[in-house]
């Protein structure tokens, strides 16, 4: 799974050692701004479709 910086650095706060406590505290996440909400949403979406002990991986951006 390929994650953006921001993704990654959110997935660096709320994990919670396996996916599905991870996953639970994504959503349980409140009074978060809009912006980081979005990229929450985006978390969970992806990381609902990983399997467990698949890994995640940091995506590097293309240049402008």
């Amino acid at each position: 799974m390929l994650l953006t910086l921001k993704e990654m650095e959110l997935l660096c706060v709320f994990h919670d050692g396996t996916l599905s406590k991870t996953l639970g505290l994504l959503r349980e996440a409140e009074n978060e701004p809009p912006e980081r909400m979005a990229m929450i949403e985006s978390l969970i979406e992806k990381l609902s479709g990983m399997e467990d002990g698949e890994p995640a991986s940091l995506a590097f951006e293309p240049e402008v």
